[in-house]
């Protein structure tokens, strides 16, 4: 399944990356539809398609705005992802940290221009969103055993 293909621990994350990658909203990921989101997750690709990506993680519901409650999702479903453990104090300060960083015109809400301007302020923000396919097909191969061989 997508989940494992993907290596995600978290379903909701790994739901979220599933809904980008199908674009056509058929329940089924192409090829095609992989590619283009793989693409947007290259090296090769901008900041802009990065960011673009990365907002849309973020807004679950596709109003093209982010909720206390979809940063709240993402935080808590990024820190399982990662194993990591944090209080739910310690969540809550987090969002209301980058709600008034973010400083939104409607409240508890961000859009796309205020997301880019958070992201704007930390230089590495968007290099979880870089992938190194070279590598990881290398990492594959000496995890699973696998050798490829081209034709």
């Amino acid at each position: 399944n997508f989940q494992e293909a993907m290596w995600f621990r978290d379903s909701l994350l790994c739901d979220r990356i599933f809904s980008i990658f199908d674009s056509n909203r058929d329940g089924n990921v192409s090829f095609e539809e992989f590619i283009k989101c793989l693409s947007a997750l290259s090296t090769k690709a901008t900041q802009e398609e990065k960011l673009k990506f990365s907002f849309l993680i973020y807004d679950a519901d596709g109003d093209n705005l982010i909720s206390v409650t979809e940063l709240t999702n993402m935080l808590l479903s990024t820190l399982v992802e990662h194993n990591l453990v944090v209080s739910g104090a310690e969540v809550d300060e987090i969002v209301e940290a980058t709600f008034k960083e973010a400083d939104p015109a409607i409240a508890g809400m961000i859009n796309f221009t205020e997301f880019q301007n958070i992201v704007a302020k930390t230089p590495y923000g968007l290099g979880h969103l870089t992938l190194n396919i070279s590598s990881i097909i290398e990492d594959y191969k000496t995890e699973k055993g696998v050798s490829f061989t081209p034709r």
